[in-house]
């Protein structure tokens, strides 16, 4: 079978016809006819599904501060201060400051050997298969840093990555470099423009600090998350496996509940 574009070039009068043969190939296969959709190109004027992750807690079982911490004898102040943080309890830039300052004087090799260390959560790589036959695009945003997300992009093989930097002078880290802050809707919005505002999002997150990705989703994915986080959200998983996710955003494209007559407004109110 061609690519699905193609049949923009045939007159008007036989797409229908075609449309129905395609779709019964496509269904025998175990597809759904909205796949047509979302495995289509941009520039023909469809749609594309975009997923939007969390990075740590989310696509990684493990934080990569708390657990450099363990390096300097500071694990219990980081991961309180980290829990704060997902937790809504204070600031999250002014916890992230604290935190970097906790762990200053740690070498870069022993930042990237345990930022290589953390495990992928369960599921990882068989979710995002799923997610790229459906044809969506794949997005990480962190509060975290390259040194972890990097490895994500490239053994994920997502489509981006957007995350901070740490810094280090003379091999010992210093300090931080910051492109992600708390509302992580900036930098996409920033990125993406116009082409976020018109497609249709799904958001998979943890903590109270990835809110404001709900504000701009379609489907809100609570993952293994905290209690604020499940109060706002459509769906909630509290089994640590990926699958679980692709599964839920299958069901919904099936369902047609993320196709453009059913996508909610990306505007917010106070009461978001």
């Amino acid at each position: 079978m061609g690519h699905i574009s193609e049949i923009e070039n045939i007159e008007p009068q036989h797409k229908n016809a075609i449309l129905t043969v395609v779709g019964k190939q496509i269904c025998a296969l175990g597809l759904s006819m909205s796949n047509i959709f979302l495995h289509s190109q941009d520039n023909k004027g469809w749609r594309k599904l975009i997923v939007v992750f969390d990075v740590e807690g989310v696509l990684i079982d493990g934080e990569l501060l708390p657990s450099l911490a363990r390096l300097v004898g500071k694990e219990e102040e980081v991961k309180k201060l980290t829990l704060m943080g997902i937790r809504g309890e204070i600031d999250w830039e002014e916890g992230l400051r604290r935190r970097l300052k906790l762990l200053r004087g740690i070498s870069y090799e022993e930042c990237k050997k345990v930022a290589e260390s953390l495990p992928f959560t369960e599921g990882a790589h068989q979710m995002v298969e799923e997610l790229r036959r459906m044809g969506t695009i794949l997005i990480g945003v962190s509060g975290g840093f390259s040194i972890l997300t990097s490895r994500v992009k490239s053994q994920l093989e997502l489509d981006h990555v957007f995350s901070n930097e740490l810094v280090f002078h003379s091999n010992k880290l210093i300090g931080y470099g910051l492109l992600v802050n708390s509302n992580k809707t900036q930098i996409l919005k920033t990125a993406f423009d116009d082409f976020l505002e018109h497609e249709p999002k799904v958001a998979v997150v943890d903590g109270a600090n990835d809110l404001d990705l709900f504000k701009i989703a379609d489907l809100k994915i609570a993952f293994n998350a905290q209690p604020i986080v499940k109060q706002r959200a459509d769906v909630i998983i509290d089994r640590k496996d990926l699958r679980e996710v692709s599964k839920t955003i299958r069901d919904y494209i099936e369902a047609g509940k993320l196709a453009p007559e059913h996508r909610s407004s990306t505007k917010t109110t106070d009461a978001e």
